[in-house]
């Protein structure tokens, strides 16, 4: 990358033009280096603003100064040269907004030409937001009925029995959606939908059923943070129109929506005809206790023939099994989204479930559902259970999401009878294909058309998402290895004299201490808290700054700060008041829900599924936010770094070899002829001798044995620690 930026709007030309900045500079494209250099040093000196003596001619060096200057910066750097030489102005803004210095000189070209695709296309989202959806349901009933069907036994046996099978797929509707929005103001945006769909057979035998579209236009409106409003109409039936009103709070959550039909302005207008009251609902959240994300809800329609009342509860709950879990952010050294990946992608995630119950007529029933969210992998799992007057009904599936780009499938077992479900996403266009494969109750087809998701899940997860997350653990490992010795490489340096400054103190540290069976420290390391191939070659020698820091048979160091970083535990501003189960209900959108909960509209400004102390996107992407629970406030809050700053060294000799990871201090000493082992995390303090080493040394007979760390075992947490006391 470049050492500095120029100012890429303002460099004249048409965006196409490669050669502007060589025709500043009065060079061919393939001048040299050394060329660029001696003609920049001839150039600035000539129109340098301080070598003009009349004022007149003072702007116009100046402003040629500066497109010297531009094409320098540009032309001197590699990267950018390159970028421009490919792309002109364009390759230059691409540079400017991706780092592509991680990229190998002979992929840079292929992939400076995607990172600008892709940077025009998020222009052109930004402005005009569209999605596209596209549903087509078949009818694969064929291959599954019954036996009765094909009464020719030796028909069925055939290879035409089976063409007959496979002949009765069919595509029975469809249907397709797309729509674009824009923001007209900063409150207000404008959302146009398009849709047709075709219910029946497209078959040519079969009788024409015609085409059914519609245009929607639609108002956002934000009044407040807390109150916005919606306006729908079906802009070919003027008549149609909908208003939806949402208001939430801290605590609170209120939906109200009416719909005016064609119907109903016809009753109106009508003195004969029926009075009916305009579609209705109405549904109220809210969190029920202070210390818990327990959320309960009621809504009541009237928007279909029979009135719905519904109860639900809710709740979401977030795990986070990495090492840099209980670790406050400030104390892994860097950006608290700066992580590393975790081995199996299985320790970051989200759980949540909830129960419902409905009366709705012959539709009444008692609902459940339970669902996890593996961040890491952008994996979602969910299953539902659904008993009413008809029966048991319950639908499993899952879904894999990364970026814009998405994969699923889900089984269901209902009054449809079983239904298999494939839903692919790429770049925001969605395609769905509801397959019927019985129009009976089938519970064993149900569960055997389950295997197979289920299996094709376990097998991509083996051998497809796992060895993708090992890659970048080692890669995110690599690259923390090669930016410590070629940008780190003073740090180094000053940590090696540092410690050939120690060696002298800690060597008469060592001989009193060994005269008098004291505390010495036999080997001493400082590194990543978790150990496997990707971590090795990290870990820190600091036998001789702790033996350096050894003080009549006593090592203390105090706690709640990292060893190598001066950085103290940072203020946080808060940003905003959120629920984690309103955010983890973002999770529940994989699948139609059994009765779809008017609440889920809050979620569109919520995309994150939290995980303590750091949010992940459920795309598999970070964000910069974290979820905290104040006691003062008696609420969660979402969170956001407010404070960094650089890493610096801080104990003697100590330096982070690798940012964002939780380091544990490992430790091999011996104390009055015993060998103990200990391991510390980061943050907590260290007391040597340990409480339990000292309790060991009382109660032995006074036989000097060694104690293999196996034997001792990890000694963690400040509880284990005894306060400095002269033993010896």
């Amino acid at each position: 990358m470049s050492t500095g930026t120029p100012d890429l709007d303002n460099i004249p030309g048409s965006p196409d033009d490669r050669e502007f900045l060589y025709t500043v500079l009065n060079l061919p494209t393939t001048a040299s280096e050394y060329e660029i250099r001696e003609r920049y040093r001839q150039l600035s000196v000539l129109f340098h603003p301080d070598k003009q003596q009349e004022e007149q001619t003072k702007g116009t060096a100046t402003k040629r100064f500066l497109e010297v200057q531009k094409a320098y910066q540009v032309l001197s750097d590699p990267i950018s040269r390159r970028a421009y030489d490919l792309l002109g102005p364009k390759g230059l803004q691409t540079v400017h907004n991706a780092d592509l210095s991680e990229v190998p000189p002979a992929k840079f070209d292929a992939a400076l030409i995607q990172k600008t695709r892709e940077l025009l296309r998020e222009r052109a989202e930004e402005v005009v937001r569209s999605k596209g959806r596209i549903t087509a349901t078949i009818d694969a009933r064929s291959l599954f009925e019954g036996d009765d069907v094909y009464d020719d036994d030796e028909h069925w046996s055939s290879y035409h029995g089976i063409a007959d099978r496979l002949s009765g797929i069919r595509q029975t509707s469809s249907s397709v959606r797309h729509s674009v929005e824009t923001d007209i103001s900063e409150r207000t945006s404008l959302v146009l939908t398009g849709r047709a769909s075709s219910r029946g057979s497209l078959d040519v035998d079969d009788a024409y059923n015609p085409l059914r579209t519609a245009v929607l236009g639609t108002v956002r409106h934000q009044f407040s943070p807390r109150l916005n409003f919606e306006a729908t109409a079906n802009l070919l039936h003027g008549s149609d129109l909908n208003f939806k009103t949402i208001y939430r709070d801290e605590e609170n959550t209120v939906v109200c929506e009416m719909g005016f039909t064609r119907a109903l302005f016809q009753a109106i207008s009508s003195s004969t005809a029926r009075m009916r009251a305009p579609p209705l609902t109405l549904a109220f959240s809210r969190r029920l206790f202070p210390h818990s994300p327990l959320e309960g809800t009621v809504s009541f329609s009237t928007s279909s023939t029979v009135p719905i009342l519904s109860v639900s509860l809710f709740s979401g709950h977030v795990f986070d099994h990495t090492p840099e879990a209980s670790i406050p952010p400030a104390l892994l050294g860097t950006d608290p989204t700066f992580r590393p990946p975790s081995k199996d992608g299985l320790s970051v995630g989200t759980t949540f479930w909830n129960v419902q119950a409905s009366l709705a007529g012959l539709m009444s029933g008692l609902g459940a559902e339970w669902g996890v969210v593996l961040s890491e992998l952008g994996l979602r799992l969910k299953i539902v259970f659904q008993f009413g007057l008809a029966g048991l009904n319950w639908s499993f599936g899952g879904e894999w999401r990364r970026g814009d780009n998405s994969l699923g499938s889900s089984v269901a077992l209902g009054l449809r009878g079983v239904i298999l479900r494939l839903d692919a996403g790429f770049l925001g266009q969605q395609v769905s294909l509801p397959i019927v494969l019985s129009d009976e109750h089938n519970m064993r087809l149900a569960l055997c058309t389950t295997v197979m998701p289920s299996t094709a899940l376990v097998f991509t997860y083996w051998f497809v998402l796992r060895p993708r997350r090992q890659r970048e653990r080692l890669e995110f490992f690599r690259r923390a290895r090669r930016t410590l010795h070629e940008e780190k490489s003073d740090l180094l340096r000053e940590s090696k004299e540092t410690v050939h400054l120690l060696e002298d103190a800690a060597r008469r540290h060592m001989q009193t201490e060994a005269s008098c069976n004291g505390l010495v420290i036999l080997e001493a390391s400082y590194g990543p808290s978790e150990r496997d191939e990707a971590t090795a070659g990290l870990d820190v020698d600091v036998t001789v700054p702790l033996q350096a820091l050894v003080h009549r048979s006593q090592l203390y160091i105090p706690g709640r700060r990292s060893k190598v970083s001066r950085i103290p535990i940072p203020r946080f501003a808060k940003i905003g008041d959120r629920r984690p189960s309103l955010i983890a209900r973002e999770a529940r959108s994989v699948f139609t829900p059994v009765s779809p909960s008017p609440t889920a509209a809050r979620l569109s400004d919520m995309r994150v599924s939290p995980a303590s102390p750091y949010s992940h996107d459920l795309t598999g992407g970070l964000t910069s936010y974290f979820i905290a629970f104040s006691r003062r406030l008696g609420r969660y809050a979402v969170l956001r770094h407010a404070r960094k700053g650089p890493h610096r060294a801080g104990l003697q000799g100590f330096y982070d070899p690798a940012p964002g990871v939780a380091k544990t201090l490992r430790i091999r000493y011996a104390f009055c002829g015993y060998s103990h082992y200990a391991e510390i995390p980061d943050w907590m303090p260290v007391v040597l001798p340990l409480e339990d080493a000292d309790k060991r040394l009382r109660a032995a007979s006074g036989a000097t044995r060694n104690l293999d760390p196996a034997d001792a075992g990890p000694t963690v947490g400040a509880s284990a620690l005894v306060s400095a006391v002269e033993i010896c």
